[in-house]
């Protein structure tokens, strides 16, 4: 009888562990499939733009098609992102500076800071090398700055500030902490699920962004580096998001390689 249930069980995982494998498969293939024609309607669109002769309506509405496409795209890409995720023995893991990475992410997002009238600036001390893949590192703090922007209301004296530094067991903490408008206590409990988002009424003045996959994306990459998150918002006050990430080397080993590093941007 024993042997017989545990039969069952094997036979129900293979059959779980199947479905899951061909609906993984099914959303890879649609994604790639949505790229050509999407693709397609926003170069149309664009070429479009490019008269002169356009009504000053229309253009503004090819504008904003614009816009829906790239946030369509922008969620392919993201769904993209949570398939190759789900097989996390094919990414590739190395000695990293976060140091660098991180600076290089902040310049490219500077420009649309100022246009916000946001502060946003880095903070670094010690050790700071970890053990990990540095494009799925790079999507981490991507999207956490990305957030922090949307989410921190234009021209109010906004700040956003990444922060770098050596935490308890040889592991390296990297918070992005804004003062925008927060997150209540309820939604905290659902801000990993997949395209969940806090109550609109508090987000309607905020920044039309994102596909609802950003934070989804993070705690699926920080798993996959055996790391952990932690978030501590206050509503109206902002909102701090902490990664904790394996450290890499000895300290004075991630401090040579942060020097070498910076000096070769300095060049």
């Amino acid at each position: 009888m024993k042997q017989c249930a545990a039969w069952v069980i094997a036979l129900q995982e293979r059959y779980k562990n199947k479905r899951y494998a061909r609906e993984k498969l099914f959303i890879s293939n649609v994604a790639h499939e949505l790229r050509t024609p999407l693709a397609i309607i926003k170069t149309e669109t664009e070429v479009a733009l490019l008269y002169d002769k356009v009504p000053l309506e229309l253009r503004k509405s090819f504008k904003s098609i614009v816009v829906e496409l790239d946030r369509i795209s922008e969620i392919i890409n993201n769904l993209l992102s949570l398939n190759t995720l789900s097989r996390p023995e094919q990414m590739h893991f190395g000695h990293i500076d976060l140091y660098p990475l991180v600076h290089s992410i902040v310049r490219r997002h500077l420009p649309l800071a100022k246009e916000r009238g946001i502060a946003l600036m880095v903070r670094k001390e010690g050790f700071r090398a970890v053990w990990g893949n540095s494009i799925a590192l790079e999507q981490v703090v991507n999207n956490l700055i990305k957030n922090a922007l949307a989410y921190t209301p234009k021209h109010a004296g906004g700040k956003v500030t990444v922060t770098i530094n050596p935490a308890p067991e040889n592991t390296v903490k990297l918070s992005v902490t804004d003062t925008g408008i927060g997150i209540a206590q309820d939604d905290l409990n659902h801000i990993f699920e997949p395209f969940y988002r806090a109550d609109t009424s508090r987000t309607r003045r905020i920044q039309k962004s994102g596909s609802g996959l950003g934070l989804t994306i993070v705690n699926e990459i920080v798993r996959a580096h055996h790391g952990k998150i932690e978030i501590e918002s206050i509503e109206r006050q902002g909102t701090s998001v902490s990664v904790y990430l394996p450290g890499s080397m000895s300290r004075d080993e991630g401090l040579t390689l942060h020097e070498s590093f910076s000096n070769n941007l300095v060049r």
